[in-house]
């Protein structure tokens, strides 16, 4: 009896045992289902009894453009600073930071490989690392070349002169204002505004001269056609034409020289006769 029950019990026993190992390989069978079921981030070790993780980053960086984190039973792909991961999760893109808030810059934000690279304007220098940009006071050393004051503005400066002066066309020096160095009598200022109506101030001279000097001229003036060329000397002749035909029609006066009375009298001679006039009365006619 003693024999059965210690067989009975090492029989129990064994019983008892299978039917551990039993359980314990249906939770193993549960536990590691997916393991069994979807190859995807696990894989079977050798002896078949256990799962393992797969380093998806051993392959080909997983597929990461920048680089490639393993995590438990997946990965994850991140990209470099200035980088952002695209909608595929594995390409990364080129972040613009000057597109937020001008990359935290004052003036001019470049996008240097998605780092933002902070510019300041001519006559500003920058501070914490470019993204402040201070004023240059340009009048701080040896007045800048001004002969007389400098005044600094924001960026830039600019020469004045004290009353009686007027500033050169360098911008720098200051000439005595006087009636000798400027001509203000009615011809001078006829003559000014000609030049300057003729002028188009929206071209620079150094790119094209003649448009600078001329441009507004030719858009205003357009070549009659009876003529081959049309030019402001063109301009003149005609003008001294129509003051030569009224002074050549007035009534000669006793104190007017010789030379003047005797061209009246030619001119008359001509305009009634139509003898001898072929290069003074045709132009003086079509007035």
């Amino acid at each position: 009896m003693v024999t059965k029950k210690d067989d009975a019990s090492i029989g129990g026993s064994s019983t008892q045992g299978s039917s551990i190992e039993t359980q314990s390989n249906q939770r193993f069978k549960r536990s590691e289902g997916p393991c069994l079921n979807d190859a995807r981030g696990y894989r079977v070790t050798a002896d078949g009894k256990k799962c393992e993780d797969i380093d998806e980053c051993a392959y080909y960086n997983g597929g990461c453009a920048h680089t490639c984190v393993n995590t438990d039973g997946s990965f994850l792909c991140m990209c470099k600073d200035g980088y952002r991961l695209s909608g595929d999760g594995h390409n990364c893109l080129l972040v613009n930071p000057c597109e937020l808030s001008n990359g935290g810059c004052d003036h001019t934000c470049l996008n240097n490989n998605g780092v933002a690279a902070c510019v300041c304007m001519s006559g500003y220098r920058s501070e914490n690392m470019g993204k402040s940009c201070v004023d240059i006071d340009e009048c701080a050393v040896a007045n800048n070349g001004c002969s007389q004051a400098c005044k600094n503005i924001p960026g830039s400066y600019t020469c004045t002169c004290s009353p009686g002066y007027q500033l050169g066309i360098d911008g720098r020096t200051c000439f005595r204002d006087t009636n000798d160095k400027v001509c203000l009598t009615e011809g001078c200022v006829l003559a000014a505004a000609r030049l300057q109506n003729a002028m188009d101030q929206t071209t620079k001279p150094c790119d094209d001269f003649y448009t600078f000097a001329c441009g507004n001229w030719v858009k205003k003036h357009v070549i009659p056609e009876d003529k081959a060329s049309y030019s402001t000397f063109t301009m003149l002749r005609e003008d001294v034409s129509v003051i030569l035909k009224d002074v050549l029609e007035r009534d000669s006066k006793p104190e007017e020289p010789d030379g003047v009375k005797k061209a009246r009298t030619y001119y008359k001679a001509c305009i009634n006769s139509g003898r001898k006039c072929f290069f003074f009365v045709p132009r003086v006619r079509k007035l």
